[in-house]
């Protein structure tokens, strides 16, 4: 009975998520895009958005245990996308990366340089 629900609400999460998913030239949908904020979050407004369309607007805080502030999983199609990311009235980046099937960005935010940086890999960031 649980297998059966499990894959029903699979089944109903994929179809939801279709219309979400950026468009791009290819139409061919990325396996797996994630955008993890690291380190330097302290209580701070971060805005995240993928081809000028907002998927993260919150206040976070970097957790001192895991090392992470907030992991914001993005359905994007393959090719060539921009990441933005921005600190309200501090501080933003623009950032164009390309995707062919799975891909992570990390973020860090250095509050006394007033920098964001941002890391790309196709392998799971790891946290304890």
């Amino acid at each position: 009975m649980n297998l059966r629900y499990c894959f029903l609400v699979l089944l109903f999460a994929s179809f939801a998520c279709k219309d979400d998913v950026t468009t791009n030239p290819t139409g061919v949908p990325a396996d797996l895009f994630a955008v993890h904020l690291w380190s330097g979050f302290s209580m701070t407004p971060v805005s995240v958005s993928v081809d000028q369309r907002e998927v993260f607007a919150d206040t976070v805080s970097t957790s001192m245990l895991l090392g992470v502030a907030a992991i914001i999983p993005v359905p994007v199609n393959r090719g060539r996308h921009t990441l933005s990311v921005a600190i309200p009235s501090r501080v933003s980046k623009d950032t164009f990366f390309v995707i062919e099937d799975t891909l992570f960005a990390g973020v860090d935010y250095d509050s006394s340089r007033s920098s964001i940086n941002c890391y790309f890999g196709k392998n799971l960031f790891g946290y304890r």
